[in-house]
């Protein structure tokens, strides 16, 4: 033991003779022996930092210092630049006690790579200095190696991060402030034209647009004339920046309706208005026809432009018919004209339903859990969801969109467009009226239907057999409970939408056609060639009564509207005279 040691002298068992030995060495006390001897032990120590919003815990250094020659332990931490917090002597020197048994911390109880408790605190000791390793050495105990590596505080972290040398990008000369004190009450004026004749009461209107070269923005003023029959409001867009794409995220509309740099990537500047261009400014078209002459002047300096011939809206507004309803008929029946529809493709698919499962692409936990069917029926290419019902979601389940056509987000009033069988596909993404659904499983029954109508089908019938390889043992996409109540529903509006392809017909199902091996037996196109003649005698004859009731009015208007002849009795003047 080194206590023993330091008390007693050394007795060699084998060597000289005692008349050879030296003198006896001096008796030295364990302080003045120990003097000045310090094990050093390199530590740190985590400290929880809870109302910080940049850090959850500090990382902090001690050096613990352990003197031989009383047993008394001290930490101290050293000094770091830009640290915030006081550093020096944690723990002044004395003995530490280790348990509650009366012991105290002896040099014995250090070791590399293990944590010892100080009132409370734990410090985890990864490495010592060569004279603590060399101590421990002759005493016969081997230290553990240091540890290699030791967590980086995340605040010292983020200071280096922010003082280290990085590139600086030069801001542009050309900034807000200057632009708004160089192009502050400039104004270039275009004279634009709004043209929706093609639709129901559409018509050709003039505007005035407004680019303020001060910050980009963009005003359109409504022209009015005499006897124009609207209020005298000029406004119709009040000025503000307008975006040219809007690509709407997840999360919009947020708490806040208005428009964030996240869905606007590109703004309008003064590059994109020119004469003959047409800009689309929130689903409105715009033509540009003119400008005036400081806008002529703008463009010669800025972009070097020549050709500002103005564009003759009135010679084609002179060529283009004026759409008007035409009203109904008085003295005729209103006949009712459906739209027209393939019967044959919905004969053949009739009663025909693919069952797609899809979840909801949303950022909030609670709504990626809901779970929806999406339900296809070919015979007329209309979609209906239904949501399922989960226990304590909070949502309640049900019917989530009515049997109808569902338009993509690209279709347009002149150019609809709608979803079809090619965008099912496992793992598409289906954005419908601002939801967003994911596929994520179908029925057997569907890549069974889609591999015998095949036509144009192929990637989706390349994902479903990819999906059903992958899950061999995959669930259908609904009960036969759920099943059997959408279908009731969805066959009720079915009938109602398309059971009356016009007056008087009556649609053949599927389900109740003969068979094609009985004598007499008439095709479903047959029938419905003889129902539409019968339709048509029986809208002849509707006319026909129609026009003898319109002659009949006219004879008795005519016989009431006839002079009528007085004659007077030449005896009963006489009397009066």
């Amino acid at each position: 033991m080194l206590d023993e040691l330091s008390h007693h002298d050394p007795i060699l068992t084998y060597g000289d003779p005692k008349s050879k030995r030296g003198p006896k060495a001096r008796f030295v006390p364990s302080y003045v022996a120990y003097d000045k001897k310090v094990l050093k032990f390199l530590a740190y120590f985590k400290q929880n930092t809870p109302n910080s919003q940049e850090e959850k815990y500090r990382v902090r250094f001690v050096h613990i210092l352990y003197f031989l020659e009383d047993d008394t332990i001290c930490i101290m931490e050293p000094a770091v630049d830009n640290a915030g917090i006081p550093q020096g002597k944690l723990l002044r020197r004395h003995r530490v006690p280790k348990n509650d048994a009366g012991e105290y911390y002896h040099w014995k109880d250090f070791d590399v790579q293990d944590d010892v408790c100080f009132y409370g605190i734990y410090y985890h000791i990864y490495d010592c200095d060569p004279f603590t390793r060399q101590l421990y050495e002759s005493e016969g105990i081997d230290l553990r190696e240091g540890e290699p590596s030791t967590p980086d505080d995340p605040y010292i972290h983020d200071r280096k991060m922010r003082l280290r040398p990085h590139s600086y990008v030069t801001p542009s000369q050309w900034d807000k402030l200057r632009q708004f004190l160089h192009m502050d009450r400039q104004v270039l004026r275009f004279f634009v034209v709004r043209d929706d004749r093609d639709e129901l009461y559409g018509e050709l209107r003039k505007y005035v647009l407004l680019y303020y070269l001060a910050d980009d923005t963009i005003e359109i003023l409504e022209v009015h004339t005499k006897n124009d029959g609207r209020d005298p409001f000029p406004c119709f867009l009040r000025r503000q920046r307008v975006p040219k794409k809007l690509e709407h995220s997840l999360t919009f509309p947020s708490i806040s309706l208005e428009v964030s740099p996240k869905e606007v990537k590109v703004w309008f500047l003064d590059t994109d208005l020119k004469i003959g261009e047409t800009v689309c400014i929130y689903n409105s078209r715009f033509l540009i026809y003119d400008c005036d002459e400081f806008t002529r002047n703008y463009y010669r300096e800025q972009y070097q432009m020549t050709d500002f011939t103005p564009i003759d809206v009135t010679r084609r507004a002179q060529g283009l018919e004026k759409r008007v309803a035409k009203p109904p008929p008085i003295t005729e029946p209103l006949v009712l004209k459906t739209p027209a529809k393939d019967y044959m493709k919905y004969l053949e698919n009739d009663g025909i339903i693919l069952r797609f499962e899809a979840v909801l692409e949303s950022q909030k936990p609670y709504h990626r859990e809901r779970r929806f069917i999406i339900s296809y029926y070919p015979s007329d290419d209309t979609i209906s969801i239904y949501e399922r019902v989960l226990r304590n979601s909070g949502v309640i389940g049900g019917k989530f969109l009515h049997r109808r056509r569902v338009d993509k987000p690209e279709s347009t009033k002149e150019h609809p467009v709608y979803f079809t069988l090619r965008d099912f596909c496992i793992g598409a993404t289906l954005q419908i009226y601002n939801h967003r659904f994911q596929i994520v499983n179908a029925d057997q029954f569907v890549l069974k239907f889609l591999e015998a109508n095949p036509a144009g089908l192929e990637g989706t019938i390349a994902s479903l057999r990819q999906f059903f390889q992958a899950n061999p043992t995959a669930q259908p996409v609904c009960t036969t409970e759920e099943g059997a109540a959408s279908d009731e529903r969805d066959e009720r509006e079915g009938r109602a939408r398309s059971a009356s392809p016009g007056p008087g017909l009556e649609v053949v199902q599927v389900s109740q056609m003969p068979d094609m091996n009985q004598p007499g037996y008439r095709s479903p196109v047959d029938q419905y060639l003889e129902q539409k003649q019968r339709a048509q005698a029986e809208k002849e004859q509707q006319q026909a009564r129609a026009e003898g009731m319109a002659e009949t009015c006219a004879d008795m208007k005519r016989k009431t509207l006839e002079p009528r002849k007085v004659t007077f009795c030449e005896d009963a003047v006489q009397r009066c005279d």
